[in-house]
């Protein structure tokens, strides 16, 4: 699939105006699946930091997080306790100030958490605010995406330059919904943004085994949330996908619907 430059912008735009209250907003909602998740946070199966670990350890060979589409940093504040480094990426430069400043109000420093203004299925040529092909944003033990692969203009790339950016071993792992008909969300202030109305467990499947992180696939239904936004309400049926790249022991197996 080409990549849609206008879908990416309309996401951009619409995000910049949802920064500032998006929480508050979206508060219960959002604790709601944050519960969800921690869950199944052995399901997700990722390489967490033991929990005695020395601080010697920790900078010897720390447990890291690449949140995709952070937002204001839900993915992160979910999985925060389990990984020594969280790094947000968005399209969003206000949702990014928003993610590094709740970091600063919950005393964590930029290199425990920060967030960068960034677009991984962009064309390498293009000029871009900040230059993601460092070694800061690469080799991570888990790259997340909390509900930002049905606003993706091609999820497959998505997929793929995720999986890029784990170490051997690591794992992809995303929340989103299941396939719907979308007709619920026409005049919906968001609508502009969706790019696909949900996922199967097989479009799951396969993406991520093209992507590269087939190994150890699991599909965990996490239940049936409520939406609200700007008036409108919409139920989805929410679910967890995790896969690992090939390269270290360990996989986790998980649940299927």
């Amino acid at each position: 699939m080409a990549h849609d430059h206008s879908i990416t912008h309309q996401n951009k735009e619409y995000f910049d105006k949802e920064a500032a209250t998006y929480d508050t907003r979206h508060g219960e909602l959002i604790q709601k699946l944050t519960n969800a998740i921690r869950d199944n946070v052995d399901v997700i199966g990722a390489d967490w930091k033991k929990a005695n670990a020395t601080d010697e350890q920790v900078s010897a060979q720390p447990v890291r997080l690449l949140d995709y589409a952070c937002g204001t940093g839900m993915v992160s504040r979910t999985l925060g306790e389990y990984v020594d480094q969280c790094v947000g990426i968005d399209l969003s430069p206000q949702m990014v100030e928003v993610y590094n400043k709740r970091a600063q109000e919950d005393d964590h420093s930029p290199d425990q958490w920060h967030a960068v203004q960034g677009d991984l299925t962009a064309d390498p040529s293009t000029p871009a605010s900040t230059d993601l092909s460092s070694a800061e944003f690469h080799s991570f033990d888990i790259a997340a995406v909390g509900g930002g692969f049905h606003h993706f203009a091609d999820p497959q790339l998505a997929a793929a330059r995720l999986v890029e950016r784990l170490r051997p071993g690591g794992v992809l792992a995303i929340w989103d919904f299941l396939t719907h008909p979308g007709h619920d969300t026409h005049g919906h202030a968001s609508a502009h943004t969706i790019a696909k109305h949900g996922f199967s467990e097989q479009e799951l499947r396969d993406m991520f085994t093209s992507a590269g992180a087939g190994e150890g696939f699991a599909i965990v239904d996490l239940g049936e949330f409520d939406f609200a936004n700007h008036g409108k309400s919409f139920k989805r049926q929410c679910v967890i996908a995790r896969g690992r790249k090939p390269g270290a022991a360990g996989a986790a197996e998980g649940a299927s619907l």
